[in-house]
């Protein structure tokens, strides 16, 4: 089943402000896997969620709405956080880089 893609809308992603004003709908089967259960997630989705097959997950479940959210472990850098922390390397190892240029 191809997906539905709605617009405007966002992407709620934790951890991470949305890349895109994308909301994907998709409808999936619970497929039994041994003893458990499962959805099989397309590669778009988790790229849109920012996983890959391995990633740790936080699922948490509204009981009162029966809402399923699934939420990346993985910490993710905002683009402020890693021009913080490049400006604070530049800084510390100014005589270095000076150095090596």
């Amino acid at each position: 089943m191809k997906p539905v893609i709605t617009e405007p809308a966002r992407l709620c992603l934790d951890n991470a402000p949305p890349r895109t004003n994308y909301v994907i709908t998709m409808v999936k089967t619970i497929t039994k896997i041994g003893n458990s259960a499962g959805l099989i997630l397309d590669q778009a989705v988790l790229e849109l969620a920012r996983l890959k097959v391995g990633d740790r997950v936080d699922i948490s479940v509204d009981a009162a709405s029966g809402v399923l959210r699934v939420a990346s472990l993985q910490p993710v850098v905002t683009a402020e956080q890693a021009a913080q922390a490049t400006e604070r390397i530049l800084t510390k190892n100014d005589e270095l880089f000076r150095r090596l240029a």
